[in-house]
């Protein structure tokens, strides 16, 4: 029979509390690091949603400046040139960014702006629209060359496009 002095026994006992203490400690560590992945991942998806909330807010106010440029060029009675063109700065676009601007810097300055093909497509329809209103070969040019632009980069084909084109 074996026989375990009290001092042996207290070590031992001392080992496995302290060996214990380390584990847990180190199963604190990894709970703390699951807890800091955690808030990582919900300040992530915080921080996506705010990304996608403000990219739609921008959307909005594109949509509704450009259907209040459309009642004002469609609308014969209430055609007003001035308004046109201070309604179009609130897009970021100005008159001599429309009418003077290379195409391509025009086209990127869109793209910079967040403008989203269909918005691209509504606004070369206000500019045709313009046209009725203010005949300016110009301004036809700028809009075949806009659905031109919005045919090629967004890689869809659409017919209502095309049939733009073909009316230009």
């Amino acid at each position: 029979m074996l026989s375990f002095s009290k001092t042996g026994i207290f070590k031992r006992n001392l080992y496995i509390r302290i060996t214990f203490l380390q584990g847990f400690k180190n199963l604190i560590k990894k709970k703390k690091i699951i807890n800091t992945y955690k808030v990582l991942e919900t300040l992530q998806e915080k921080t996506k949603n705010m990304l996608t909330s403000k990219k739609d807010e921008i959307q909005q106010r594109l949509n509704s400046i450009l259907q209040k440029l459309s009642g004002i060029t469609f609308v014969p009675e209430n055609w007003k040139e001035d308004v046109f063109w201070t309604t179009l700065e609130e897009t970021g676009l100005s008159k001599s960014d429309v009418l003077e601007k290379e195409e391509n810097l025009l086209f990127t300055q869109l793209i910079d702006l967040q403008f989203p093909w269909e918005h691209m497509e509504k606004l070369a329809d206000i500019l045709v629209g313009l046209d009725a209103k203010q005949p300016n070969q110009l301004l036809k040019e700028r809009a075949k060359h806009l659905y031109e632009f919005i045919q090629k980069e967004s890689k869809m084909f659409s017919f209502e496009i095309m049939n733009k084109i073909g009316k230009l």
